[in-house]
């Protein structure tokens, strides 16, 4: 499956998304941070590069 990867216990999506509910109200983000996933999907999706997005 495309973008499916095991690493251990984990997908590589499960240790890089976090979802919590009282972490920006149940939103997906960014593992460690509060930048919800959504945002760095915007931004990639109006044509910003990866670098960008980090900046």
């Amino acid at each position: 499956m495309k973008g499916y990867h095991q690493r251990g216990n984990k997908t590589l999506m499960e240790s890089h998304i976090h979802i919590h509910p009282d972490i920006c109200n149940g939103r997906p983000v960014i593992a460690g941070t509060r930048i919800p996933v959504q945002t760095v999907m915007e931004f990639l999706g109006s044509g910003d590069s990866i670098e960008e997005v980090i900046e």
